[in-house]
C-alpha cells in the first residue's frame, strides 16, 4: 500500500457496497480488491489516488474501488456490472471491467489502459458529497439472480475452472467433474474435458488420415499392378 503524506478514506458509497458484496458471497476472494493507489497509480491520474475533497476530519476522499471476480466464491463481476448499470445510480462515474469501460450516457467502450481488468471490476464514484452518500445499492432481489444456488462441489469446479483459465490454478483431478474417456476414475474439470475431447479429435483425425493414406497407396499399387497386367496383354495381342 503506498505512503500518503495525509489522511485518507474511501468514498462511503463504495464501502457501503462492498459491505453488501461481502454479506452477499462471504467466501468471496479479495485477492485483486483494491482502494487506495500504490506506487504505481501515484505518478500517474487514477481514481485510486486520493482526490482535494475532504471530510469533516480533514481526510481526502478516494473514488475508486476494485472487487475481485470469483466465480466460485459467488461474486461474478459481468453480473456486478450489469447490476450496477441496471440500478441506474448517481455515484456511478464509470466502471471497467473486461477491457471495456462502460459510462452513463455513453455506455460500453473499449478500455486501452494497462490493465485489462479480467481479474477484478473497477467502480468510481463522482468526488465528493455524492461519493459518500451511503444508500444501499440496488443490486436486484438480494443478488439472487447472479446465478442459482450451487452445491459446494459445484461452487468449487467453478473456482478451479476460473483458476485454469487464468492461469492463478494447476488443477489435477479428484473432484466431481466430467469422467474421464481413458480413466473413467478420474473425474475432469470441463477446461480438462473439452482439451481431452480435443485430444481425442485430433488423435482420431491423425488415424483416420493414416489409414486414409494406407488405403490410397494400396489403390495406386493395385492401379499400377492393373496398368502393367494390361500392357501385357497388348503385347500379347
Amino acid at each position: 500500500m503506498a505512503q500518503w503524506p495525509f489522511p485518507w478514506y474511501i468514498a462511503e458509497s463504495l464501502e457501503v457496497l462492498r459491505r453488501q458484496l461481502n454479506a452477499l458471497a462471504p467466501d468471496r476472494s479479495t485477492a485483486s480488491d483494491g482502494g487506495i493507489g500504490d506506487s504505481a497509480h501515484q505518478g500517474r491520474a487514477s481514481e485510486h489516488n486520493p482526490n482535494n475533497y475532504r471530510r469533516w476530519d480533514g481526510a481526502r476522499q478516494v473514488c475508486a474501488r476494485d472487487f475481485t471476480h470469483d466465480l466460485g466464491g459467488g461474486l461474478d463481476c459481468n453480473w456486478l456490472a450489469a447490476a450496477l448499470i441496471a440500478s441506474g445510480d448517481n455515484r456511478i462515474r464509470y466502471i471497467i471491467w473486461w477491457d471495456r469501460i462502460w459510462t452513463p450516457g455513453v455506455g460500453w467502450k473499449p478500455y486501452e489502459g494497462e490493465n485489462d481488468h479480467r481479474k477484478h471490476l473497477h467502480l468510481s464514484v463522482k468526488a465528493g458529497a455524492i461519493g459518500d452518500l451511503a444508500a444501499a445499492w440496488h443490486l436486484g432481489p438480494a443478488g439472487s439472480d447472479q446465478e442459482d444456488e450451487l452445491t459446494p462441489d459445484e461452487k468449487l469446479m467453478l473456482k478451479r475452472i476460473y483458476g485454469q483459465l487464468t492461469g492463478t490454478e494447476d488443477v489435477k483431478a479428484g473432484f466431481p467433474g466430467f469422467p474421464s474417456k481413458k480413466y473413467p476414475h478420474i473425474k475432469l474439470t470441463a477446461v480438462d474435458f473439452l482439451r481431452a475431447s480435443n485430444k481425442d479429435a485430433i488423435d482420431f483425425k491423425q488415424e483416420h488420415d493414416s489409414r486414409f493414406a494406407a488405403v490410397e497407396k494400396a489403390q495406386a499399387e493395385l492401379a499400377a499392378k492393373l496398368d502393367r497386367v494390361l500392357a501385357a496383354l497388348a503385347v500379347k495381342a
